[in-house]
């Protein structure tokens, strides 16, 4: 049993002059006078400390230190028992921060030059003068205060790396269904950055419903809020996160690979995780999704494929109730006769190119990737061929729109022979994005051309604002651009081709295609959003332009 002496000088708080914590001492000599000699000139120097503690011995000062952490010790070297020398080693590796000075007399300095090895900071000779005291006490404050705030430093640099941390994992998602860029060291560097440990991958597709609803209610602060919780509800129900990467939210979809090594094997058992992360978003957030899942791959690279699968399977979605689905039970939906190329997307993306509506066109691109590299990653060369065919097409409609055709040739021919160097499937939907980006770029530096927007591309753009509005007339378009309306009827129909009535009515279907394609909206919603607030007169006319029905094309958009 030992006795501990304290001997408080003020209570323990902040200096409130200065903002910062009052550090407390503790005082270690096996003679009563030199203890009472410091602590009587603390208390008379008015030094801004919080307490003051005492001890006899070694054993007595590691017991005080570990009960009361303080920030400043004064530590004999020669004491019975357990000497100063051996306190000063154990407090120091148990409290690195606290600042150790070590009282010694003149024939000591020998254990002193030991003691500042094992991390002293100063010395004091006995008998101590008031005066290198308090010199000694504010070194060791200015020590406390520089560690404190590079202990800040530290602590705001692990908030920012912990807040970066979702984007690099978002970013590797991105690249793994995406672009795969990067090599595997680097993959394998960014999984131990975020502990992760992935194997044999599964990609599962978590979808809003009624993005575009969604989206067109709740403005884009709102959104993102709702991104933020649907984050943090799926987080925590992949109780295993090591195990899970996890994407950003895009138009209303997350992508997130699930290492399926471990609790993920089977396909009843990724089912049931999807349908627990149904059932909790629509619950908690009242937000109907979809969550479909690709197939398992062993390979990185392939990661790109499961994405594909996944996106097919959503496109299925509304023939299965649950609204969780796996690829493997969409397999054989396509007519017996065999695939058939999706031609009229085909024919929407180039509509979409010659119109330079460049979000339209990657969005459509993206489409057609899925659709071939879903039904020909077995055969490479087949799905090479149908790239190549589709970078022919949209090169001469580039031509075709005045775009300098060495210009399109050279880069075509470069793009062909990446094409033909056996990329892999994610290489395959960056190579076509970047054919889609590029291609447009040169037809918009020959439009640049033009010093300025002429009042016909200004009524197109004002069309496309806005066709959603049922009532938007031929009239109301030549106010805005400052045209008689005969005269824009007739240089309007000279530059796409159409007349008025007819380029209204296919952007909005083009529009009714893209919901139809890419949301579960009601086809009477989708009828009034595009414009058509009378859905027969709506299926009348998509009927007519698409030879199908809006039940019928959504069932087939990617067949």
């Amino acid at each position: 049993m030992f006795f501990i002496r304290g001997y408080n000088v003020v209570p323990h708080h902040r200096d409130q002059t200065k903002g910062e914590r009052m550090p407390s001492l503790l005082v270690v000599d096996d003679t009563e006078l030199i203890r009472t000699t410091i602590r009587t000139i603390v208390g008379e120097e008015d030094i801004n400390v919080s307490a003051v503690y005492e001890a006899e011995n070694g054993e007595e000062a590691v017991q005080l230190a570990r009960l009361h952490q303080p920030d400043i010790v004064f530590m004999d070297i020669k004491m019975p028992g357990m000497n100063g020398l051996q306190a000063t080693a154990i407090i120091r590796e148990e409290m690195p921060n606290t600042k150790i000075v070590m009282l010694t007399a003149y024939d000591e300095f020998t254990f002193v030059q030991e003691a500042l090895q094992l991390g002293a900071i100063d010395y004091l000779l006995k008998p101590v003068r008031p005066a290198k005291l308090i010199e000694v006490i504010h070194t060791a404050q200015t020590k406390l205060k520089k560690d404190a705030e590079r202990q800040h430093v530290l602590a705001e640099a692990r908030e920012r790396l912990m807040a970066m941390l979702p984007i690099v994992e978002a970013n590797l998602v991105d690249d793994l269904i995406y672009t795969q860029s990067l090599d595997a060291d680097t993959i394998c560097q960014t999984l131990q950055q975020l502990h992760k440990e992935m194997s044999i991958s599964a990609v599962m597709l978590i979808s809003m419903n009624d993005f575009d609803h969604v989206a067109k209610q709740v403005g884009p602060q709102k959104l993102l809020e709702k991104y933020s919780a649907m984050t943090e509800i799926v987080r925590s129900t992949v109780d295993n996160p090591d195990k899970a990467l996890f994407g950003l939210w895009q138009l209303g979809q997350l992508a997130v690979i699930l290492s399926t090594d471990f609790q993920w094997e089977t396909i009843d058992a990724q089912k049931r995780l999807g349908e627990q992360i149904k059932h909790t978003i629509e619950n908690e957030l009242h937000i109907p999704v979809t969550v479909s899942f690709g197939r398992r791959y062993s390979s990185v690279s392939d990661i790109a494929i499961s994405f594909a699968e996944a996106r097919t399977a959503r496109q299925y979605s509304k023939q299965y109730e649950s609204g969780v689905i796996h690829i493997t039970e969409v397999t054989g939906i396509a007519a017996p006769q065999g695939y058939a190329y999706p031609l009229a997307l085909e024919k929407e993306l180039l509509e979409s190119i010659r119109l330079k509506q460049k979000d339209v066109s990657l969005e459509l691109m993206n489409a057609l990737v899925d659709n071939l590299i879903y039904n020909h990653k077995d055969t490479p060369q087949i799905l090479y061929s149908y790239f190549g065919e589709l970078l022919t097409l949209i090169s001469r409609s580039v031509i075709d729109m005045g775009a300098l055709s060495q210009s399109v040739l050279e880069y075509s021919h470069r793009q062909m022979t990446i094409l033909f160097s056996s990329p892999t499937p994610a290489q395959l939907r960056l190579w076509a994005i970047n054919s889609v980006t590029e291609l447009l770029s040169i037809t918009s530096a020959k439009k640049e051309e033009k010093p300025a927007r002429d009042a016909v591309q200004l009524a197109v753009e004002y069309i496309h604002e806005n066709h959603q509005n049922p009532d938007l007339t031929l009239g109301e378009v030549a106010n805005v651009v400052g045209l008689s309306q005969s005269h824009l009827a007739h240089v309007l129909k000279e530059r796409v081709g159409m007349n008025y009535s007819k380029y209204l009515s296919n952007l909005r279907i083009r529009h009714a295609k893209k919901l139809l394609r890419t949301t579960s909206m009601t086809v009477s919603s989708i009828a009034e959003t595009v414009g058509y607030p009378n859905a027969t007169h709506f299926y009348r006319i998509f009927q007519r332009q698409t030879e199908m029905t809006p039940k019928t094309y959504r069932e087939t958009a990617i067949a």
